[in-house]
């Protein structure tokens, strides 16, 4: 019978080199939605390790053959998270995952995670010191739930293969079933790569019979119409109004008020300059303040750049807009240069001004 397949890769799409990962192992990815650069395929790391420095995976070639290679050796700080390359959809179900692999250490967990969730909640089929075992991920517990006895090497590729069907997994090593194991703690889920020293990884291929198929694609449909049937509940997003912020454009670092009174809006948008070492000391350099409805400045504090850092910085610069003195006009309080000022939201000009807090 044939067979739908899922997904599928030799890696040969690929060029040699590390797979695409954020070089400065930064904080960035919490402030901003930071994708990496390069080309990825279906396949997207996970793990953010910032006790490295280099890529986790990396692909390479020998005869002609394509390998996604994982490179990092286990380190005791990663307290049991392993490197992880996840492809698929998180609505498949029942499907066959297989995978050819080569561990480059034997004495390390080295295979494939399926019915996979997140980098905490899946399972996972190793090939570990000797034997082959079903583990169960979920959250900070790893529980092993069978094993048995597999004598394999370092030189020698191994087809690993698991059948997904409900809550009965039959895992199988170069077409010979070794492991059978029922648990019903997941029961959808992607795929994906992991071990914990250096592997290589090629002939990924996922494929479903056609009963499990329609379910799924039925289960996919469904989601969409729910989906736009709730969207059309809610006010449908569009765009109000485009503001050139010229040369004093930055990130995140907005906040809004009625520095005039009355009902109108007003942000003020503030660039920075880092000092000593990366956003530790970022201080204000440039505060501008823009009427939303006409996109003219009203005042600037400061002398506006073009910097990229204006545009990466992940920590929040110390200004807020607040009516403190209850006059009917928002202030704008900011920390500048060690002091702390209340600036007049009217015109930008000092109101008050607070000693220096140099230690």
């Amino acid at each position: 019978m044939e067979r739908q397949i899922l997904l599928q890769d030799d890696f040969k799409s690929f060029k040699i080199g590390p797979f695409p990962f954020d070089r400065e192992h930064s904080a960035m990815g919490e402030y901003h939605y930071y994708p990496v650069k390069g080309y990825c395929g279906q396949w997207y790391d996970p793990i953010v390790n910032t006790n490295y420095r280099g890529p986790s995976w990396l692909i390479t070639e020998e005869d002609g053959h394509k390998y996604m290679e994982q490179m990092r050796v286990r380190n005791p700080l990663t307290k049991g998270a392993s490197p992880i390359l996840a492809a698929g959809d998180p609505d498949w179900e029942d499907y066959t995952v297989s995978v050819k692999l080569r561990a480059l250490k034997t004495t390390e967990e080295a295979g494939i995670l399926f019915r996979y969730q997140t980098s905490l909640m899946h399972y996972a089929f190793y090939l570990n010191d000797g034997k082959c075992q079903f583990w169960k991920i979920e959250k900070r517990e790893r529980k092993l739930i069978r094993e048995c006895e597999f004598p394999y090497n370092c030189d020698d590729l191994y087809e690993l293969s698991v059948v997904c069907c409900g809550d009965t997994y039959h895992c199988l090593i170069d077409g010979r079933e070794v492991l059978t194991v029922q648990d019903d703690r997941y029961l959808y889920g992607k795929i994906a790569l992991s071990s914990y020293m250096p592997a290589q990884y090629t002939d990924v291929r996922v494929d479903t019979d056609d009963a499990s198929y329609r379910r799924y694609v039925e289960k996919k449909k469904a989601t969409w119409e729910r989906v736009a049937k709730k969207r059309l509940k809610y006010a449908q997003p569009k765009l109000y109004k485009v503001i050139d912020l010229q040369n004093f454009g930055a990130a995140r670092q907005v906040r809004f008020g009625h520095l005039m009174g009355g009902d109108d809006w007003y942000f003020v948008i503030a660039q920075h300059q880092k000092r000593v070492f990366k956003d530790r000391y970022a201080m204000i350099s440039c505060l501008t303040a823009v009427s939303v409805e006409t996109g003219e400045v009203l005042w600037q504090s400061g002398e506006p750049s073009e910097l990229e850092d204006n545009h990466n910085v992940t920590c929040d610069l110390p200004f807020q807009i607040y009516d403190i003195d209850g006059d009917g006009f928002d202030e704008v309080v900011m920390s500048r240069n060690f002091k702390l000022m209340i600036l007049d939201g009217r015109d930008g000009s000092v109101k008050k001004n607070g000693s220096h807090a140099r230690q």
